[in-house]
């Protein structure tokens, strides 16, 4: 039962001869040259390109930006570096505008939410003072009923 066994009935393992160390090897070796090969057949062709330090044409023939440009967030290869960084100038005045229009809104949202809660709080007061005057109206109007009630109860206690 040493060497090779075959699949005799189904689901059971096949069991091939023992690699050796000296196979194991030269499959490692032969992955690791196709790697090397294909990342050198890759960066050969132009598909990846470095960002040199200053603007000029790539592998490919195309214009290759400038690591400047780049930094400055330039969207297209044919912008040279000073349309880059007016257009980068732009885009940093647009997000300052847009940031500035937040915070106006965020006031604005502040001032209404403020203005709304004194409202309601200056409504309160009133709806309290209005129930306050009421209570007191209604204290007096219980103090001259129980007067007029004693001032009959005193008359009767008198004729009595």
């Amino acid at each position: 039962m040493e060497g090779r066994w075959c699949l005799i009935e189904k689901n059971q393992p096949i069991l091939a001869e023992p690699r050796s160390e000296e196979n194991r090897m030269k499959s490692k070796s032969f992955l690791i040259f196709f790697l090397l090969a294909l990342v050198g057949v890759v960066l050969g062709s132009g598909c990846v390109t470095t960002i040199p330090m200053y603007p000029g044409i790539g592998a490919s023939g195309t214009q290759v930006l400038s690591t400047r440009q780049v930094l400055a967030g330039q969207p297209s290869l044919g912008m040279t570096e000073r349309e880059g960084l007016e257009w980068a100038r732009e885009q940093r005045q647009l997000e300052n505008d847009r940031a500035r229009n937040s915070l106006a809104r965020q006031r604005e949202a502040q001032r209404s939410l403020d203005n709304y809660r004194r409202d309601q709080a200056y409504r309160q007061i009133q709806k309290d003072r209005a129930d306050a005057e009421k209570m007191r109206r209604q204290r007096e109007s219980l103090r001259e009923i129980r007067n007029l009630w004693q001032d009959v109860q005193r008359e009767r206690n008198r004729n009595r």
